[in-house]
């Protein structure tokens, strides 16, 4: 009995030893067998990279009127707090200073008028050069005129070719001229209106939208300023946050007025601090994030939270970063493939955020991969824990009880 006990025992041994050894042998035709505990399908989401700062909300901007010493001040026409449009009138001059006022306009807009037909006359002349270039008997015509376009060497089709782009150039720029000087015509002539319009004195009008933030009595500059309706958020950079941001970020408002985060943007960065540089104290620079939707709802003056995106994926696929194997320069992660096996596959990683990944190639949304890398050490066969209370209704519909059985069966011996 003990001849039998002993041989069935070193029988077993063998067969174990054998099996063990097959399945560690490099190379060998006995596939491994993975038991994965815990998988998910690769979605299709967002990420960000940003971080906090703190802020208070801020007028947008800030404008300082100030008055003529030189002219006799009748009144203000506004109070502190009130809300003026653009052009609302917000103090006068007396009325002896009008006759002045409408000459030292009239001037502007005289010398505004010749500069407009000049302009006018330099484009016509480009125009009528540019037609004219091509022609043998334009080939050697100069034009005198302050522009550097219009040097130009003459001879050739290739010359004439590099002429008519800076004509052409030059036509563009006077132009753009043009259009300046006419907007500067248009505002001195209501300006002029305004003061021959009926009233008793020189008017000055607010030249924003806003709030009355003070008027000074006494009549030194600036005698009034106005907050403008649109707000901003003012904050401040250490000198590890200024490295990373750039004006045109996004960025995201939190405050407790708003249920949700208010999309803004960098506006502005100071390139100076704006404490005084010792080498003791660290720095802090100046940073403006302005709106990109309405804020009337946020009054002046209320801290808020800004996070500033520094860097995005968008639509893309992510998984956790677990499953993602780096073996530099290369990064893998193990998928599910439909012959019920796990394949060692290579994919671009992007964008890290939180403990997720973006992927840039490799993996599409919808594949199956396994969430930790370190549970899998080579492509083989898989099977995964039977887990009841994840197959709805609509599943166990559509599999039979047959085939229900013979899967349960087939794991509970492979396991």
């Amino acid at each position: 009995m003990n001849k039998w006990l002993g041989f069935l025992t070193f029988f077993s041994l063998a067969l174990l030893g054998t099996n063990i050894f097959l399945v560690t042998k490099e190379n060998s035709k006995v596939d491994r067998l993975h038991y994965v505990r815990d998988w998910d399908k690769v979605t299709t989401g967002d990420l960000e990279s940003s971080f906090p700062v703190k802020g208070v909300v801020v007028p947008a901007v800030t404008e300082h009127i100030t008055v003529d010493q030189h002219a006799r001040f009748q009144e203000f026409l506004v109070k502190e707090g009130e809300r003026v449009d653009a052009g609302t009138p917000v103090f006068r001059y007396k009325s002896d200073d009008v006759e002045r006022q409408i000459a030292q306009l009239d001037a502007e807009i005289s010398s505004l008028k010749k500069k407009k037909d000049s302009l006018s006359a330099s484009i016509n002349d480009y125009n009528t050069l540019l037609k004219s270039l091509g022609n043998s008997n334009a080939n050697s015509t100069y034009i005198k005129s302050d522009n550097p376009y219009d040097e130009w060497i003459p001879g050739t089709a290739a010359n004439d070719e590099k002429n008519k782009l800076a004509i052409e150039q030059a036509i563009i720029e006077k132009n753009i001229e043009l259009e300046k000087t006419d907007a500067d015509i248009r505002k001195y002539e209501e300006q002029r209106a305004a003061v021959e319009g009926g009233r008793d004195g020189l008017t000055v009008m607010s030249p924003i939208e806003g709030i009355v933030k003070s008027i000074s009595d006494d009549l030194k500059n600036p005698v009034m300023t106005i907050f403008s309706n649109e707000k901003a958020v003012k904050g401040q950079l250490d000198e590890r946050q200024i490295a990373k941001v750039d004006e045109g970020m996004k960025a995201k408002i939190i405050s407790q007025e708003s249920k949700s985060p208010v999309n803004g943007k960098v506006a502005d960065i100071g390139e100076l601090p704006e404490n005084e540089p010792t080498t003791e104290n660290p720095s802090f620079y100046p940073v403006t994030i302005e709106y990109e939707s309405d804020n009337e709802k946020m009054f002046i003056g209320r801290h808020v939270t800004v996070n500033i995106i520094t860097d995005e994926a968008n639509n893309v696929p992510i998984v956790p970063g677990m499953s993602v194997r780096k073996e530099r320069p290369k990064s893998y992660v193990w998928v599910m493939n439909k012959h019920s096996s796990v394949e060692k596959r290579e994919v671009d990683t992007g964008l890290t955020v939180d403990h997720l990944s973006a992927i840039k190639s490799g993996l599409q949304p919808g594949e199956t991969i396994v969430l930790d890398h370190r549970h899998i050490t080579a492509p083989g066969k898989y099977i995964t824990p039977f887990k009841p209370r994840e197959i709805n209704k609509q599943d166990r519909k559509e599999i039979s009880r047959k085939r229900a059985l013979k899967c349960v069966l087939i794991g509970i011996l492979q396991r």
